[in-house]
């Protein structure tokens, strides 16, 4: 309980509104509403996707079916991670990418080919989504104009979001 204030406190009192009058009168009260476009902008996200992996668990599957490497990632992607001393938890993170970007896109396992999803390098470092086939195709369906690639990795975890605008 909050004590009483001592009778010679000053006392807040609330602010009487502000009304900068215009040529067509006085403003109006409380802010103007901005309209609400039609549809999306290009800054409405049209999907959102998530996903980890766990990298010892990846490196598993990975020792138990070798051929699982030259099917899901593409030549480029293996040759970005040629140079590692361990390629695995890029190629994890790289995998949750591709999860997270079915997600952003609405679909699950099986309706795109994994490959079909490249994670690709900028000159500045940045990681980009290149799709083809059926993904790529599915994205110009949703009207997706750019997808946003975030990729993080540690020994134990590997982690994407996708964001597709």
């Amino acid at each position: 309980m909050t004590p009483p204030a001592a009778p010679d406190a000053p006392r807040a009192t609330p602010a009487a509104p502000v009304s900068t009058p215009t040529p067509a009168g006085p403003a109006p009260a409380g802010p103007t509403p901005t309209p609400t476009p039609a549809g999306p902008t290009p800054a409405t996200p049209l999907g959102v996707g998530l996903d980890a992996v766990d990298v010892e668990r990846f490196r598993r599957v990975v020792a138990r079916r070798p051929g699982l490497v030259e099917r899901v990632f593409t030549a480029g992607e293996r040759a970005d991670l040629a140079g590692r001393a361990d390629p695995v938890p890029g190629l994890a993170a790289r995998f949750a990418a591709k999860e997270a970007a079915m997600k952003a896109l609405g679909v699950g396992l099986g309706a795109v080919d994994l490959a079909e999803l490249e994670v690709r390098r900028e000159p500045t470092g940045a990681p980009r989504l290149l799709l083809t086939g059926r993904a790529a195709s599915r994205a110009a369906a949703l009207g997706v104009a750019a997808l946003e690639l975030s990729l993080t990795h540690t020994d134990q975890l590997a982690a994407a979001v996708v964001l597709a605008r």
